[in-house]
């Protein structure tokens, strides 16, 4: 993943709430082929541009905006390009507080991926666009894209690593391409009587216990129990916990977002 940032002046100190701002009217855009929308106006044309472009992620999608401005009450500025009356591109963002001091802007906050979505060049420079002036409006520290790849001209940070594998269709093959030394811990927990189960919301509590408690040993601050609880809420199958006991008592616990042809645990 590649942070990209457009650094800024002086910042200056405005308070967040948990309730989206409408973009510029659309006729204010310079490009005037190209007009921009905010998330709420954009309703299900967001999602599914999203789920048709090859760089769309998780985290671009609508109900996980929805979810982090409920949750930490971050205000929203997220807003799409049309052109021709369809989406041409969409850009998740939020006005999110800096220390010591100030504000930034951030695509997107609390998420491992984010930054502009488009569809080609002048949709992608009409939502950078549209970024900076916000930006320099709001007078914020910077804005961060959290994209994969670096955005021609902006300064780009490659300091977090995503670690993919593929998923093959049978069970005997996905242990197969686990190391040794992990298939053999894999066996031991099977044959040590350790039961699971999947499911949602009835599971929260085991979970958080568990997330909370390993997180916080690890030095990691901990997300709020209404952050898993909103995006159970939005993603209904998409969103789900599994659970591991060892004699009815929880030991092991895994929140799971489901994305297209991809598992994100």
């Amino acid at each position: 993943m590649q942070a990209s940032r457009k650094d800024f002046g002086e910042p200056s100190s405005i308070s967040a709430v948990g309730t989206e701002v409408a973009s510029p009217s659309p006729d204010d855009t310079p490009d005037r082929a190209i007009k921009v929308g905010t998330l709420r106006e954009a309703g299900k044309a967001w999602d599914d541009f999203v789920v048709r472009q090859p760089g769309g992620t998780f985290f671009h999608r609508a109900g996980w905006q929805r979810a982090i401005g409920r949750t930490f009450g971050y205000r929203s500025h997220c807003f799409a390009a049309w052109r021709g009356g369809r989406i041409a591109g969409v850009l998740p963002l939020f006005q999110v507080p800096t220390l010591p001091w100030g504000h930034a802007l951030v695509s997107a906050p609390q998420a491992v991926y984010g930054g502009p979505l488009a569809d080609g060049a002048d949709s992608l420079d009409t939502l950078l666009r549209h970024a900076r002036s916000l930006g320099e409006s709001l007078r914020v520290r910077y804005i961060e894209y959290r994209n994969m790849a670096p955005l021609e001209g902006l300064a780009a940070k490659d300091l977090y690593v995503t670690f993919r594998r593929p998923i093959f269709p049978t069970a005997d093959e996905n242990m197969a391409a686990i190391p040794r030394n992990q298939r053999r811990s894999i066996r031991i927990g099977m044959r040590s009587g350790l039961t699971s189960e999947v499911g949602r919301e009835e599971l929260l509590d085991c979970f958080y216990a568990l997330y909370s408690h390993s997180v916080r040993n690890l030095g990691t601050p901990v997300f709020p129990r209404s952050l898993f609880l909103n995006l159970l809420a939005e993603f209904d199958s998409e969103c789900r916990i599994l659970l591991v006991r060892r004699d009815g008592r929880p030991v092991a616990a895994v929140l799971t977002l489901f994305s297209g042809d991809e598992v994100l645990p």
